[in-house]
């Protein structure tokens, strides 16, 4: 089991009330059949990005039809952040954090669409410039 397949069952499981079995042939999928949604795995996600220094590609946050091991395996694939990078990512990751916090709080509340695509477009916006610092870190590593 690699870093990421131990991080990604241990962070998945602080979501859960009860215990559950989660091993790294987990499906993804799967997890979204009880209190589990897309907004928690995307805060799963998130979190194991500011812990590994890494960046998550858009088109792998959508892999829902593969185990936890084998999304692991592709989060291996991944460039990691130098060390001298981390402060401007990990606090670039915090306001990111906090952001989300207040559109997942909104989103739990909203009673519309309309209100969901204006807390989405709030939370794009104010989180355009940290978005922007953490894309420009990846750049230098290209």
């Amino acid at each position: 089991m690699n870093k990421y397949t131990y991080a990604l069952i241990n962070i998945i499981g602080s979501y859960f009330e009860e215990e559950i079995a989660l091993s790294p042939g987990t499906v993804i999928e799967e997890l979204f059949e009880g209190d589990f949604d897309e907004t928690d795995w995307m805060e799963v996600l998130m979190q194991l990005q500011m812990l590994y220094g890494i960046n998550v590609p858009d088109e792998m946050t959508d892999e829902h039809d593969i185990t936890l091991q084998e999304f692991s395996e592709e989060l291996t694939g991944l460039a990691e952040l130098p060390p001298e990078s981390y402060p401007v990512f990990f606090e670039a990751c915090l306001h990111i954090m906090e952001e989300w916090h207040e559109f997942r709080e909104g989103f739990d509340e909203a009673a519309s669409d309309e209100e969901i695509e204006k807390l989405t477009a709030s939370f794009e916006e104010k989180t355009a410039d940290a978005y922007e610092k953490i894309d420009a870190l990846f750049d230098e590593l290209d």
